[in-house]
């Protein structure tokens, strides 16, 4: 496998060469690069490296979301009232789930201490007695029904073992807030633009007490940064007081800060809405395995998402 990482390759036209016979036979390109700047330039490379980076974790997650269901003739389908990029950003709230249950010790870490307010690192111990839920996802419905809550004003919270239930049926407890009983939790946004109304108005309002926001602008500036900036000039202008402006700085946090993979998610979120738009290339490898991968997911709920006009 020839894996594209330096301009110096890139700029071969025997390795541009080798590339092309790679797409022609049908190779996996998810090493490739999607941010490089030649692959950017070539929309048909771009898409197909980003389909074979994405394309089954995407499966993964859309599936969670509760909105992507198997239709009456094996595809399978979009059954929502959401737009796309609410969609989307329902699936990324997946992502951040599988990405923090992947690495407890990391990202998991991290995001433990920030969102119940410790002031040190958790140790191991600690740590590995959790796992994180989207409080909206369809396994938390399946599977512990009691923390099913998509309009609360978490996305995720961290479970563990309980020493002593409520109810028999109930058999977790929640990550609390360091010092209380309040359960600690992460708001997720995926926006591009108004983080004054979806990000500082309500964590003003205390609807939130904790936001990851994921995204970049097509400029290049994060939403992180652009809420960073409403907040200093609402301090400046006496519009927030200085608890407010301390709370509003620790509480907002960018994927990096907990360990996440920013160009990841910038590629991830890129993938997932051209897929949902019905703009992601299938290619015929791709096709074939419609047929098996429906005939899978039946029993292990994996299968390949087809968009387009089954998208309400």
């Amino acid at each position: 496998m020839y894996v594209m990482s330096t301009g110096e390759r890139l700029s071969n036209p025997e390795a541009m060469s080798c590339i092309s016979q790679l797409i022609a036979d049908g190779n996996d390109l998810s090493v490739i690069d999607p941010g490089h700047r030649l692959v950017r330039q070539n929309a048909a490379l771009l898409g197909r490296v980003l389909e074979d980076r994405y394309r089954e974790v995407f499966i993964q997650d859309a599936l969670q979301t509760g909105h992507c269901f198997l239709g009456a003739n094996g595809q399978l389908i979009f059954r929502t009232g959401e737009t796309p990029a609410s969609f989307v950003g329902l699936a990324l709230e997946a992502y951040v789930v599988r990405c923090i249950n992947d690495n407890m010790r990391q990202v998991g870490r991290l995001a433990l201490q920030w969102c119940s307010l410790r002031a040190n690192r958790p140790r191991n111990g600690f740590v590995d007695k959790y796992f994180a839920i989207g409080t909206g996802l369809k396994k938390t419905r399946d599977h512990f029904p009691f923390f099913y809550a998509p309009q609360s004003g978490v996305d995720v919270i961290f479970l563990c073992d309980a020493k002593r239930s409520v109810t028999p049926e109930v058999k977790h407890e929640p990550l609390n807030l360091m010092g209380t009983t309040v359960a600690a939790g992460i708001q997720i946004k995926a926006i591009l633009g108004n983080e004054m109304g979806e990000i500082i108005q309500p964590m003003l309002a205390n609807k939130y007490l904790n936001v990851l926001t994921l995204l970049r602008r097509a400029d290049g500036t994060h939403s992180a940064d652009v809420c960073m900036d409403i907040v200093r000039r609402l301090a400046a202008d006496g519009g927030i007081t200085e608890v407010q402006r301390r709370h509003l700085e620790r509480g907002i946090c960018r994927p990096e800060e907990i360990g996440l993979d920013q160009r990841e998610i910038d590629w991830y979120y890129e993938y997932a809405r051209a897929y949902v738009e019905g703009r992601a290339p299938l290619d015929s490898a791709g096709l074939d395995a419609i047929a098996i991968e429906v005939k899978n997911w039946k029993y292990s709920e994996a299968g390949m998402l087809l968009p387009g006009s089954e998208l309400h």
